[in-house]
């Protein structure tokens, strides 16, 4: 039957190394929640990145069509009033109309890509706070288990520090 010392060196052992792991298991699910959450925000930020070029894309050709009713309205109304379309100032109207209408759907095509390269800017960013956590995650495993193995190797030289004190406060005493 192994005396006090060893039973204290071997339960000091087993209570650190525990408590690293148990400690590592933790942090390194705490990461692992965090790569998760970084991961879904990515794809969420890479989805509205796509959602936002399809609507700029479908603003800009609503922008087209409005366009193209309002210079036929204006070409119809300038033709019934007896202007000749043609040349002139008639001529000039018509094609700044037109011109505008184009920047104004160009605008369009414009603030939709500003907005998508933003949201895969953030998808870019949180992949990379993603790849981060996960990084966390593993460190923390190596960290617990060489704490671990700290701990154990401490209560041995613990144990045996006292061992040896022992001995000779024994020998001492003879």
């Amino acid at each position: 039957m192994a005396d006090p010392i060893t039973w204290l060196a071997v339960g000091s052992a087993v209570l650190g190394a525990t408590g690293a792991v148990s400690s590592a298991n933790a942090q390194a699910a705490s990461a692992q929640s965090a790569q998760n959450a970084a991961e879904y925000n990515a794809a969420a930020s890479a989805q509205r990145a796509t959602v936002a070029f399809q609507q700029g894309n479908a603003n800009e050709e609503a922008q087209r069509r409005q366009a193209a009713l309002q210079l036929g309205k204006q070409r119809a109304a300038t033709a019934q009033s007896g202007v000749d379309l043609a040349s002139g100032s008639a001529l000039d109207l018509y094609q700044q109309s037109a011109t505008n209408a184009e920047l104004d759907a160009l605008n369009i095509r414009y603030g939709a890509q500003l907005q998508a390269q933003g949201y895969q800017q953030q998808s870019t960013l949180d992949s990379l706070s993603a790849q981060q956590a996960g990084n966390n995650a593993r460190s923390a495993m190596t960290a617990g288990y060489l704490n671990a193995g700290a701990s154990a190797l401490s209560a041995y030289g613990t144990y045996t520090n006292q061992k040896t004190q022992l001995a000779l406060a024994q020998k001492g005493l003879k």
